[in-house]
């Protein structure tokens, strides 16, 4: 039996209402799903799903970028990710929470958007793209060297790299 929990393919009907329950009252939600991840009552991917909602409580952050909680940003044909000692960081928070440190998960990420296409039927996307002007782009660069990312890969093109 096929069972993929590296990418999480939509909301149950409870998951949508709590989306909005948690976003309203952060504090008094969060130590109960924490309480039902490590009781065994949620599973470690949707306490992950539901995490974007916790910012700006630094706390939480899952991933590289905290509000998104992405793990790439895309400028232009560079694509950058978090580094060093913020990812050390991450990774330890991760792991109270049971999940893969961030070098895995840029495995499964690459994986996922590298694959032949043709045989898609979806699935999250785990990077942030923007596409500002000319002008703002070597800003962006420099600020995002300065929060501690670094290039992970040189792309082909500028296409977004999660779409076919």
């Amino acid at each position: 039996m096929f069972n993929d929990t590296t990418i999480k393919k939509g909301f149950s009907s409870f998951d949508i209402l709590l989306i909005h329950q948690i976003k309203n009252h952060r504090e008094f939600f969060i130590p109960i799903l924490e309480k039902f991840l490590y009781n065994g009552q949620m599973h470690n991917k949707s306490f992950v799903s539901h995490s974007k909602n916790f910012y700006p409580l630094s706390q939480y952050k899952l991933n590289c970028m905290e509000s998104v909680q992405g793990l790439f940003i895309q400028v232009k044909d560079e694509l950058f990710t978090c580094c060093c000692k913020e990812e050390e960081k991450i990774d330890s928070l991760r792991k109270t929470y049971y999940l893969e440190p961030l070098k895995e998960l840029r495995k499964k990420a690459t994986f996922h958007y590298e694959r032949d296409r043709r045989f898609s039927f979806g699935g999250y996307s785990f990077k942030y793209y923007t596409d500002k002007g000319e002008d703002d782009l070597l800003k962006i660069k420099e600020e995002l060297l300065e929060q501690g990312f670094i290039l992970y890969k040189k792309l082909n093109s500028e296409r977004a790299y999660h779409k076919k």
